[in-house]
């Protein structure tokens, strides 16, 4: 059987074009928060861990960030194909004995 992902009473914020940034005065009242933002733009919307745990110490925190949240390149985004470049993954795409 392949793996089943659920998502209970799910909320999905976004940014509004041209309207202030309301995140900080969102209510967290679910058990867990995932997100792909940069460190920096999470930080900035009050969608990092620390200000998110203020608010429900009991949170399950989660954060997808490309390259990890520490290095050079932790603020850097990445996009799918430079995440398969990077890996070494796109060497294994393609017809045998032939470029990627």
């Amino acid at each position: 059987m392949p793996p089943t992902t659920i998502a209970r009473y799910p909320s999905f914020l976004g940014k509004p074009p041209r309207s202030p940034v309301t995140f900080p005065r969102y209510n967290i009242s679910g058990d867990s928060n995932l997100h792909n933002l940069l460190q920096p733009v999470a930080d900035r919307l009050g969608l990092d861990e620390q200000s998110l745990r203020k608010r429900n110490p009991r949170l399950i925190y989660a954060d997808a960030s490309g390259y990890g949240s520490k290095g050079s390149d932790a603020n850097t985004p990445l996009f799918d194909h430079t995440g398969l470049a990077r890996s070494g993954i796109m060497t294994m795409v393609g017809e045998l004995d032939m470029p990627p």
